[in-house]
């Protein structure tokens, strides 16, 4: 079965890390949304939702109010669907389509991403 999430638009790729000191840390705009993504995550699956495992698609439509670069938003998005236990691995993604979705999102968000996770091989 399926698994849908609207989720906050994801911080660009470029703007993940910084570099402070010599040492690579995210960066405090990802730290904000990675706690912001996963509380909707938690908000939208609970707490004893099943980890999706195996082969896998994903589809990503993207709600912008201006236009970006889509496949700079993957990288974090899939990251936290690993981080807030929706797929065991990114790497068992062998299916991933990205779409533009116009200019507002559902639920009256001015931005986001729906995000659909499925198990091909369950």
């Amino acid at each position: 079965m399926p698994i849908s999430l609207m989720l906050s638009l994801p911080p660009s790729t470029n703007s993940l890390w910084r570099c402070d000191r010599g040492r690579v840390r995210r960066s405090s705009r990802y730290r904000l949304w990675l706690a912001t993504a996963g509380g909707q995550v938690l908000e939208q699956r609970g707490a004893a939702a099943r980890l999706l495992a195996g082969s896998l698609a994903v589809e990503v439509t993207v709600f912008e109010r201006r236009r970006c670069d889509l496949d700079n938003r993957l990288k974090a998005l899939l990251d936290l669907l690993e981080k807030a236990g929706v797929i065991r691995n990114d790497s068992d993604v062998d299916w991933l389509q990205v779409t533009r979705g116009g200019k507002a999102a559902p639920g009256g968000l001015k931005t986001g991403v729906l995000v659909t996770v499925t198990e091909l091989d369950p």
